[in-house]
């Protein structure tokens, strides 16, 4: 598919760039400064200043082949231009990052980029793409067993699916969602859970269960 050929594209493209394992310190504890910040310039909302410093910090950590600088970078970057409604260069960003993540051997990173990428996805309204990387992302975090990555992305399917109007796929997610939140003992995760079982519960029109779930909202947060 096309969305192959882009990963395979970057995988190579990036090839170069991280061809050595020797990375100095100086240089990693540099790419860090420029990362933090960008993020408070971020924060403070001087967006071409933030900007700057992260297209700087990607640079450097390609240059030293520093994999988990060149990651966060394009976690961050992505997440900036995804806020500025520039959605086909945080798609590009999102893809180089699966690719590093992938070449890293990172797992965790590897799921995060497909999340990322389908975030784009759905921001381009590319729906059925972005169900399929949503659904890389959830096998991936089923393999690390991490429950918390788990229940996001059990969520995520959730909503996208209730989007999609496909009701048992998105009344299975939430349930699953909702079944890996209960095992985290997390208030606040379990509420969100429970939430999109509730909004799925009513797309499939089981409006009692949906009711005694809303009352369990109210009470976790009263």
């Amino acid at each position: 598919t096309g969305s192959n050929l882009k990963t395979i594209f970057f995988f190579f493209l990036l090839l170069p760039f991280f061809a050595h394992a020797f990375t100095p310190p100086n240089d990693t504890a540099l790419v860090n400064k420029y990362l933090r910040e960008a993020k408070a310039f971020y924060e403070k909302d001087q967006i071409d200043s933030a900007e700057g410093l992260y297209k700087k910090a990607g640079a450097l950590a390609r240059e030293i082949s520093y994999f988990d600088g060149y990651l966060d970078y394009t976690a961050r970057y992505a997440g900036l231009l995804y806020a500025q409604l520039r959605y086909k260069e945080a798609l590009q960003l999102s893809e180089e990052q699966l690719a590093v993540a992938k070449q890293a051997g990172n797992k965790r990173k590897e799921a995060d980029a497909y999340n990322n990428i389908a975030l784009q996805y759905q921001a381009l309204n590319r729906l059925p793409e972005a169900a399929e990387c949503l659904l890389k992302a959830l096998r991936l975090a089923e393999q690390l067993d991490n429950l918390t990555i788990q229940q996001r992305f059990n969520s995520n399917l959730a909503s996208l699916f209730y989007t999609l109007k496909n009701k048992e796929k998105s009344l299975y997610y939430a349930r699953k969602g909702y079944a890996v939140a209960l095992k985290m003992n997390d208030t606040a995760r379990l509420a969100w859970s429970m939430t999109n079982l509730v909004i799925s519960e009513t797309l499939n029109e089981m409006y009692d269960s949906a009711i005694a779930h809303c009352k369990v909202i109210v009470s976790i947060g009263a």
